[in-house]
């Protein structure tokens, strides 16, 4: 009999949890995918844009980022202003994936940068 409860309970508890969580599971994130305009070097760079409520989320992952090196992001809106999107270093030929933000709302941007320590562009978007 005690066996029998202590079933029943782990099976109502486990239930309970899968429930639960599928309740309060979150929404997947909206991915809007942007074309990049590499240049030069070994950069190879794929970006995708995430709408927020609070600005823009650019989910950047690529390869060739120079190790070592700082590289920022900048959002652009219509009038051409420039919105810092953070930073990040570079990691060489190793796989990197960086989440940059901006509080840049969706419908005001209208593309972004990645820029080297001399400013020089290495990664850009229109959309």
């Amino acid at each position: 009999l005690v066996a029998a409860c202590a079933v029943a309970l782990l099976v109502g508890v486990g239930a309970g949890m899968a429930g639960g969580h599928a309740v309060f599971a979150p929404d997947p994130v909206p991915l809007e995918s942007v074309a990049t305009t590499v240049y030069g070097g070994d950069v190879d760079a794929e970006a995708e844009l995430v709408p927020h409520t609070w600005g823009v989320e650019i989910r950047l992952s690529g390869t060739g980022f120079e190790a070592g090196r700082t590289y920022r992001a900048t959002l652009f809106d219509e009038e051409g202003a420039e919105h810092p999107a953070g930073e990040f270093v570079g990691v060489g030929r190793d796989p990197m994936v960086c989440n940059l933000n901006s509080a840049l709302l969706r419908e005001d941007a209208v593309g972004f940068e990645i820029t080297d320590e001399d400013g020089v562009a290495v990664v850009s978007s229109s959309f």
